[in-house]
Parts: structure tokens; C-alpha cells; sequence
């Protein structure tokens, strides 16, 4: 029997999104890359523990072009008041 293949961020176009404000919505992030192409999915990542942003997200787009156009204009932009590091997303260490 052949069981399906986890995906991985890179199956996905998952970009990480760094040193956001701890302001900013789901939606803000959202606006900010569909100037670059489609986005399917943008999250801020919240602490469970506090509530709170934990200071970085991140975007899946079905054109990974358009998500590296994203990386190479974001990367080190200033986005409310903060320098935002982008990057593809890697895939978590430990985890299936």
C-alpha cells in the first residue's frame, strides 16, 4: 500500500514573512503580497499562551514567481514601522 506524500512548504509556495508588527492582521499581510500575484492563504502566527502576534506569518501563493518577486521587493522593506524579513519557508525540523 503507497500512502500519499506529506506536502512540504516549497509544494505549497510558502513564503515566511519576519520582524512584522506585532499589529498586523491577517488581512495586512494578505493586501501586501496580492500586489505581487493570487494569495491563498496569509496568516500571522498568534502565541497561545498570550493572544498575541508573535511577530511573523505566512503567505502561500499558487505562482511561486510571483511569491519570489514578493521576497526580492519585501525583504527588508519597512511595513509598519518594522524592516520585514521574506524567505521561503522551510520545512519544520522534527516535525511529519
Amino acid at each position: 500500500m503507497e500512502y500519499p506524500r506529506k506536502e512540504s512548504p516549497s509544494d505549497r509556495n510558502q513564503f515566511y514573512v519576519g520582524n512584522i508588527s506585532f499589529k498586523t492582521e491577517d488581512e495586512q499581510l494578505r493586501d501586501l503580497f496580492e500586489t505581487y500575484g493570487q494569495v491563498d492563504a496569509a496568516k500571522v502566527i498568534i502565541d497561545r499562551a498570550t493572544g498575541r502576534s508573535r511577530g511573523f506569518g505566512f503567505v502561500e501563493m499558487p505562482d511561486r514567481d510571483a511569491g519570489l518577486r514578493a521576497i526580492e521587493d519585501l525583504d527588508s522593506k519597512d511595513f509598519m514601522g518594522r524592516s520585514l524579513r521574506v524567505n521561503e519557508a522551510r520545512p519544520r525540523k522534527g516535525h511529519f
